[in-house]
């Protein structure tokens, strides 16, 4: 079943496309983000299905109604605000009360909802504080509490852990996704932050300029991006630029310049002379001190290099590494007992042939 179907939806400013010609079909239960970078589309795109903004061309469906004339307050979506918009002056349990109030629920059903509903976000005992004397994450979650509690068709967040501290963040991604898969409802995610996309979702959307670039899995996103912007926008890489200098069945070798070439594996359409970039994941470069890898030298992907600079990130270490061609490379590597190199440190990088993305340098797109 479709909960949510928005067809070549387009939203202008003026002269200014917000949003152009954007199609999804959500399904019912589906965990769906959009991501993108400020500006994108994605907040426009998640106000019209709300009701807040109406579409300057394009049809909005929820449950197969089409919803474009509806005001907000009847298209029985939850949404849950960035700033928590709780009402200060009310309790909790008069915040998550409200949307029940407002539909002439009778009060004995609307107290067991409402205790419910804090027993479903771990913040029982707390119905009689207000606000202000809740941390932020406490507040977030009456803020989910009063989305859920009416029992809507769709829940639709805007950016909603983005003003908590990193660990914090963290810890509510986890709940938040164990409730959504608990009361099996079809959300509809906004977010700039990568982690909390690929943490919480069956389905990820990645937009920029208004468009929509790719959709699929959070494995399909980070593993097989379409376009350089995707492979770029998500996670930590390094790119090289070379020239395909021979194609020899499923396995293309390419000029990086000053004597190196690399292996690429997999590529599609591409031709001997043709521009590429490559993308290599951070995570899946090993670094060896060149003295200890002498067994390594003459081999394909195994390029030396001088580490330029070092991060320390207690779990993980960044290596910021110049090869012989000037290139730089970010190298992040598992601390696990080991001791951590040392800037000017001489070393050899190890890349998989899988581990090389290949995109065309004209059409940005991956071969």
């Amino acid at each position: 079943m479709i909960d949510l179907e928005l067809k070549n939806v387009t939203k202008r400013f003026g002269a200014f496309t917000a949003v152009k010609d954007f199609s999804i079909a959500v399904e019912a239960g589906e965990f769906v983000s959009f991501l993108g970078p400020s500006g994108c589309g994605k907040t426009t795109t998640l106000r019209m299905i709300a009701g807040f903004l109406e579409p300057t061309e394009g049809e909005i469906f929820i449950q197969g109604q089409k919803v474009n004339d509806l005001p907000p307050y009847h298209r029985d979506s939850g949404m849950v605000f960035q700033n928590y918009a709780l009402f200060p002056h009310m309790t909790v349990f008069d915040n998550i009360a409200f949307g029940l109030r407002y539909r002439k629920v009778p009060k004995n059903e609307i107290k067991d909802r409402v205790m419910q509903m804090l027993q479903l976000v771990q913040l029982p005992g707390l119905e009689g504080r207000r606000p202000a004397q809740l941390s932020g994450g406490q507040q977030q979650r009456i803020a989910l509490a009063r989305a859920l509690v009416i029992k809507p068709k769709l829940l639709l967040f805007d950016e909603p852990l983005s003003n908590l501290d990193a660990k914090l963040r963290e810890q509510l991604r986890v709940e938040l996704r164990q409730i959504q898969q608990e009361v099996g409802i079809t959300s509809i995610f906004v977010t700039h932050d990568q982690e909390e996309a690929l943490s919480l979702s069956d389905r990820i959307v990645v937009m920029n300029a208004g468009e929509m670039i790719q959709s699929g899995t959070p494995y399909e996103i980070y593993e097989k991006p379409q376009s350089l912007f995707v492979g770029e926008f998500i996670g930590q890489s390094s790119f090289i630029d070379g020239r395909v200098a021979a194609v020899q069945g499923t396995e293309t070798l390419v000029e990086l310049g000053n004597g190196l070439t690399m292996g690429v594996s997999g590529v599609g359409a591409i031709a001997k002379g043709d521009k590429v970039k490559i993308l290599i994941r951070a995570e899946r470069i090993s670094v060896m001190q060149d003295s200890a890898q002498k067994h390594l030298e003459g081999r394909l992907n195994v390029l030396k290099g001088v580490i330029t600079d070092v991060s320390y990130l207690g779990s993980n270490i960044y290596y910021y590494v110049r090869i012989e061609n000037n290139a730089q490379f970010l190298v992040i590597d598992q601390m696990g007992e080991k001791s951590p190199l040392k800037k000017n440190d001489a070393v050899c990088l190890e890349i998989g042939f899988k581990s090389c993305l290949c995109f065309t340098s004209k059409t940005k797109g991956r071969v």
